[in-house]
């Protein structure tokens, strides 16, 4: 494997899974992880685009490698006000994963009275801004979903910017300046081939570990449960639908990479293939996952192997909005059919 190929936390899995039992129990990720991750070169990853005149800001963010959450989710209201030369934000913003994690917080309000949207980035420690944890979901529970709070918070007139809906059209443009041709490509549709990714790798390990932890065991009547022909039939077919899962999110991520190596500005037939490779890989795994609950039975539950904790962890990935299959399969029939998208994002 080339060294460009390498994951750039492949230093940090062991790390990250020797914690993951503790942060299923404490819902937080062990700060020691939190660190060694704003530490590694994955945070170059991350960008904003404001402007030339925030240039500095945004260098100083990626250069102190902190980290930005952006909740903006169903029930998220932000208005602002002005008052001299400062914005003041009131509202709650909801499903800010990582957001106690995070130094940075993207933030999407409305001045009262318009309907043209305004885009900021505020600090979590400016003072106005409080994080509650209010992620008590089954799947994901260190992910730190929580809603951010603003009260009275304040920001110089000058840090704000439109934020345009559609945003991806917009990026689209030859004539718009990006830091790296990956940042034409949406937002959303990466964020569901890495979901896609996360997917495969969560169903490939409960295989994996079901499939090694029944070698010895007894099922009833003195049956080994190796021998038995449904268990068969059940783990191929979830062997096989693992592997055509990773088939179809490895060829979205290839697509994507071909892409943005050449320079190519994608278009709306690449941004929904990528939710729909998506979409069609979590069904599959899904399928896979619920394969392997039949298989383990009662009895592998109750002899506490990590299959709960990865099923539970799972059930929030495909009702993700972003690869939520009622909202891609209507876009991407739409399209195919000739007629406008109309999601936002």
């Amino acid at each position: 494997m080339a060294d460009r190929d390498k994951l750039l936390v492949e230093p940090l899995l062991p790390l990250i899974s020797s914690q993951a039992a503790a942060a299923d129990v404490s819902r937080s990720v062990s700060p020691d992880v939190i660190a060694a991750l704003k530490a590694n070169d994955v945070m170059r990853m991350s960008a904003s685009k404001l402007g030339p005149d925030h240039a500095g800001w945004l260098r100083d963010i990626t250069r102190s490698h902190h980290w930005a959450c952006f909740p903006a989710g169903a029930g998220t209201a932000v208005k602002a006000r002005i008052e001299g030369g400062e914005v003041v934000l009131n509202g709650d913003a909801a499903f800010g994963s990582g957001a106690r994690y995070a130094e940075i917080i993207g933030v999407i309000f409305l001045f009262e009275g318009e309907r043209g949207p305004q885009f900021t980035l505020v600090r979590t420690t400016q003072p106005g801004v409080h994080i509650d944890p209010t992620w008590k979901a089954m799947s994901l529970r260190a992910s730190a979903t929580d809603h951010v709070r603003y009260t009275d918070v304040r920001i110089p007139l000058g840090q704000i910017a439109p934020y345009t809906l559609k945003f991806r059209e917009l990026f689209r443009s030859p004539d718009y300046a990006v830091v790296n041709p990956r940042y034409r490509e949406d937002w959303v549709g990466l964020s569901d081939v890495w979901l896609g990714c996360m997917a495969v790798g969560v169903a490939d390990a409960a295989l994996r570990e079901a499939c090694s932890g029944i070698q010895d065991r007894i099922a009833l009547m003195g049956t080994k449960m190796v021998e038995r022909p449904t268990i068969h039939v059940n783990l191929g077919q979830a062997g096989a639908m693992i592997g055509a899962a990773r088939a179809c999110i490895y060829e979205a991520c290839a697509r994507t990479d071909a892409r943005i190596t050449a320079g190519n500005i994608p278009c709306e037939t690449d941004y929904l293939e990528q939710m729909a490779a998506s979409m069609m890989t979590l069904r599959l795994c899904d399928d896979a996952m619920r394969l392997i609950l039949r298989v383990l039975g009662g009895n592998g539950l109750r002899e506490g192997q990590t299959f709960e904790r990865r099923y539970r962890d799972f059930q929030a990935m495909p009702i993700h909005i972003n690869a939520h299959p009622d909202r891609v399969s209507e876009q991407y029939g739409r399209h195919l059919l000739g007629l406008p998208t109309e999601n936002p994002f």
